[in-house]
């Protein structure tokens, strides 16, 4: 009878790690080894047995073959199935670690700032080792430097104006915090930029301009009277009419303005929607004037203005004089006082001015006769009397010789009411008149008056009357 070789595990096996650890044919080829060994140990203590105990045993072994080969194939397939389990728990836990990472990754990505800005926030320790490290204390305010090239740009900060201009400092700044700061500027493009302060910043943030590239015309501008000065939005272009104005932006307001001396200012708003050259003629009106009819008694008396001396005798008509203004006419004439009078220039028109001067009083002089026939003691008193009268005469002359070298100031300001002293010695209030001045002497002559700049000037009397006019800056 044929023996049928069989393998089984034997509970030993069965409860081993190795058994569980390696593949099924691994485990499998070791215990049906183990099973050999031994059944070759039990074969060769049996050969000594007789014949008949040898046949009872392949008989015996005959019988129970067939249900070992069932309980093979059962352990096999428990074996096989822990395998496959074992296989299973691994790719789980891979498909496990897979989902929590892309979870991880997901929520870093779309909640980023959150986390830096409550990771800097935390008081967190970090432990390496047996030491206990904690993070440096950051300061919650931080500053950061904007500058531009060109210079004042005006500064936006996450959308909101900070009412700030290139080169400036943005404070009040956290870390870890996303900020967008942009720059704009007219007749430039808009730059901006996004920043994370994860420290204190020492170098500035930096925007180089790109001018806009908008449409440009030029202006042709004309005036009559020619040589006026233009001025473009209130600011001196340094140019005078005729002249060609170049690169005005298209649909931007201009205004443009032109002024010369003795005309009324005009200006005129321009605006041009097309890129055509355009231009534009202004023309000025003259400024109105005022008139001065001047008339003496009696005539002849030279004209002054202001203090200063004209070439004009009365009666004549002093053209062209500016309005608003106050001017102090004076009318000179030899034998004659000074005639004075103040005129406010309102409006365009005439002003008649009529004075009369009045003549220099002359003293006269008293004429002495001596007797001819008198005697001895008669000629000895009227001597003495002579003697006398010679000697009154004399004081008399001396007295007119000092009048004679004395004389009169006039003075006036603009404005009036301000304070007079000569020689550092007050005198009043303008207008008013200072007599007994030496003529030909210097005098140095200060006018003040609260809430202006103080006028002085040092003139000399040459004549009976000098008239000073001050005007006063504010």
């Amino acid at each position: 009878m044929c023996r049928k070789s069989i393998s089984f595990i034997s509970p030993d096996d069965a409860l081993s790690d190795d058994y569980f650890k390696e593949p099924p044919e691994e485990a499998t080829e070791k215990a049906q080894t183990r099973r050999t060994g031994k059944q070759q140990s039990k074969h060769d203590s049996n050969i000594e047995d007789n014949g008949a105990v040898e046949h009872t045993e392949r008989t015996e072994s005959s019988e129970v073959t067939q249900p070992l080969e069932s309980l093979e194939d059962m352990l096999d397939r428990v074996e096989v199935g822990r395998y496959h389990k074992h296989q299973r728990t691994t790719v789980m836990i891979l498909i496990f670690f897979v989902l929590l990472f892309g979870l991880g990754f997901y929520v870093y990505a779309h909640y980023q700032h959150e986390i830096l800005s409550f990771l800097g926030t935390t008081n967190q320790k970090t432990v390496m080792g047996d030491e206990t490290i904690k993070p440096p204390l950051q300061p919650e305010d931080q500053s950061v430097t904007i500058q531009s090239e060109p210079p004042g740009a005006q500064i936006w900060l996450n959308g909101t104006d900070t009412n700030l201009r290139t080169p400036s400092v943005l404070h009040q700044l956290k870390l870890k915090t996303v900020y967008q700061v942009k720059v704009v500027r007219e007749g430039f493009q808009e730059r901006e930029q996004k920043f994370i302060l994860f420290e204190k910043r020492e170098e500035p943030i930096s925007f180089t301009m790109v001018p806009q590239e908008t449409p440009a015309y030029t202006l042709t501008v004309v005036s009559n009277p020619g040589g006026a000065e233009i001025l473009v939005n209130g600011i001196p272009s340094g140019f005078q009419t005729p002249h060609v104005i170049t690169s005005l932006e298209v649909g931007k307001k201009y205004l443009i303005t032109v002024s010369k001396d003795g005309y009324l200012t005009n200006e005129q708003e321009i605006v041009n929607n097309d890129q055509g050259d355009k231009s534009i003629d202004i023309t000025l009106s003259a400024l109105p004037k005022a008139s001065l009819v001047i008339s003496s008694q009696p005539e002849g008396a030279t004209i002054y203005l202001g203090g200063e001396k004209t070439a004009f005798e009365t009666p004549h008509t002093v053209d062209a004089l500016d309005i608003p203004q106050k001017i102090l006419i004076t009318l000179k004439k030899q034998g004659y006082e000074d005639a004075i009078e103040a005129v406010v220039l309102t409006a365009a028109k005439e002003y008649p001015v009529g004075l009369t001067l009045n003549k220099i009083p002359v003293i006269p002089t008293e004429k002495i006769t001596t007797p001819h026939n008198t005697s001895q003691t008669e000629t000895t008193s009227s001597s003495t009397t002579t003697s006398k009268t010679k000697d009154s005469f004399s004081a008399f002359n001396t007295t007119n010789s000092n009048l004679a070298q004395l004389g009169k100031l006039r003075i006036d300001s603009r404005p009036a009411g301000a304070s007079v002293s000569i020689n550092g010695t007050p005198k009043g209030i303008t207008p008013m008149v200072v007599g007994d001045l030496p003529k030909n002497t210097a005098l140095s002559v200060t006018v003040l008056k609260k809430g202006y700049s103080a006028w002085s000037r040092t003139v000399r009397l040459s004549q009976d009357r000098l008239e000073i006019n001050a005007i006063l800056a504010p």
